[in-house]
């Protein structure tokens, strides 16, 4: 027990000092020479701190509701109760958090309108059918923006859709007008060339991904029941929620992104594995939702390695007859998954009238154009940054407990005595799939935008390390060093939207 004070008064003391040269020295965090976090300042000092405090409060509350649920409730029924609890947590974050922006709330629709990660409204106002948009891929793709040059069209489709939504609804204008205070609406017209359908088709965009990011942790969740305690899948929700990295990005097509491949997790991974008819047919859903995702981003393409990694973490647990049961099941799983993409991928092609093949091949020479332009060309230096920035944007304790993590896995390979034990094969897997993705050269900025889908992970295994310093500590004492941690990881949260 002395031990786990020791260790909590070290990660408390080890965040507040980050957490003190970041304020007082921002620039010295991006030492990166092919690219820099942007030192803004944009944030109102004078808010900040009681939005911390907020969200603290609200934190405390959702624990104290969960504990007096939790003794009237259990099973499915506590675990849809949690996770209900967590989707409404993660819409709130981004919400609560944003109003230390210089903006306010209106940063979320900011955001929507500048051309930057969503940049798909603006390029969405250029075209008027899926012809035109396939062409623009094909013959003229530098001319899209940023990020549309290296997602296929399904992004500008659905932001063409929604845009025809905000221009052709009274309801929808009716209540971004009560949302919206004419100044801001004037000024937003003036700067954007937008006019109130158009403002409109951009406020559904914003509401439409930050529900994805409440529908992400809810994924994020439920797969992570299939690994550890349902306590730490909880717990773990809230400081997803909390996260620098959950709140600050939003709203962004990643998470809309981050649905897909947990989706598609969720349900593969479900289930009894060696039921072979059944799984089949998991497959082929989890390989339709795949295959739709893939019109989105080719990031979906990681599901194809992550799905059958989490079918063999979990296989230790369902404790297989035998190995060749195992790989018939996966065959059963695979076969399905490749009918399902396959398919989508087809009727995709005679959707946009334009071959799959040819937009992956237009956004790979996005891709390297993107970083050429911008001087990001030295992969090696992103390989090392990678794990740096991931890290620290997912916040200083979940760091440190990843890096207890790796300790005591380290000491069940090499070690004895109580942790001669068996591996955490999720965390396994975990590692694996982050060093195949950081070994590839495919993240050449901004890691916590383009890995959003792998926090909710991070956040089980980040706590999980921490919760073995705690575990000798009484149920009550735990829970509120827990809360005590997830107050530390706001603050960062807080500080982080006031700096970058």
């Amino acid at each position: 027990m002395k031990k786990g004070w020791i260790f909590l008064g070290l990660v408390i003391l080890i965040s507040l000092v980050v957490d003190g040269l970041i304020y007082f020295y921002p620039g010295l965090w991006n030492h990166n020479s092919e690219y820099e976090w942007r030192v803004l300042w944009h944030g109102r000092k004078e808010i900040w701190g009681w939005v911390f405090l907020l969200w603290v409060l609200v934190i405390g509350l959702a624990l104290v509701l969960w504990f007096l649920v939790k003794k009237r409730l259990n099973g499915s029924g506590l675990a849809f109760f949690e996770a209900g609890l967590l989707f409404i947590l993660g819409i709130l974050s981004p919400v609560v958090f944003s109003q230390i922006n210089r903006y306010g709330g209106y940063e979320l629709l900011i955001r929507v309108l500048v051309q930057d990660h969503t940049g798909y409204w603006t390029d969405a106002q250029r075209f008027k059918s899926r012809e035109e948009l396939a062409l623009a891929y094909l013959k003229s793709w530098k001319t899209l923006s940023t990020h549309s040059r290296t997602h296929p069209p399904g992004n500008i489709l659905f932001f063409m859709g929604l845009n025809r939504i905000g221009e052709n609804s009274e309801v929808v204008q009716g209540v971004y007008k009560f949302l919206v205070k004419q100044e801001a609406r004037e000024e937003l017209g003036r700067y954007f060339w937008a006019d109130i359908g158009e403002q409109a088709g951009g406020l559904v965009g914003a509401v439409m991904m930050i529900f994805c990011g409440g529908l992400a942790v809810i994924l994020g969740y439920f797969l992570l029941r299939r690994f550890y305690s349902a306590e730490i899948c909880f717990i773990s929700g809230l400081i997803l929620v909390s996260m620098p990295s959950f709140s600050h990005k939003a709203p962004i097509m990643d998470q809309f992104f981050a649905v897909v491949i947990l989706g598609a997790s969720v349900l593969a991974v479900g289930g009894y594995i060696g039921a072979k008819l059944r799984i089949f047919f998991r497959g082929i859903l989890a390989g339709v939702i795949i295959g739709i995702g893939l019109w989105f981003s080719p990031g979906v393409w990681v599901s194809v390695l992550l799905v059958p990694l989490l079918i063999y973490a979990k296989g230790g647990k369902n404790r297989l007859e035998s190995r060749s049961e195992f790989f018939r099941s996966m065959v059963y799983l695979g076969s399905g998954s490749i009918i399902g993409i396959l398919g989508i991928l087809l009727l995709g092609s005679v959707f946009f009238k334009v071959n799959y093949l040819d937009i992956f091949s237009v956004n790979r020479e996005g891709f390297y154009f993107n970083n050429f332009i911008s001087g990001r060309v030295r992969v090696w230096k992103w390989i090392l940054f990678n794990p740096y920035e991931l890290l620290l944007w997912c916040s200083v304790p979940i760091g440190i407990g990843i890096l207890v993590k790796i300790g005591l896995e380290f000491k069940r390979v090499f070690g004895g005595g109580i942790f001669n034990s068996g591996l955490d094969k999720f965390f396994i897997v975990l590692i694996i799939i982050l060093l195949i993705i950081n070994l590839s050269g495919q993240l050449c900025y901004e890691s916590p935008r383009l890995l959003w889908f792998i926090l909710p992970l991070i956040a089980g295994v980040g706590l999980s390390g921490l919760s073995l310093a705690l575990q000798n500590f009484h149920s009550w004492w735990r829970f509120i060093f827990l809360f005590i941690i997830i107050s530390v990881i706001s603050f960062q949260c807080a500080l982080f939207h006031l700096i970058y």
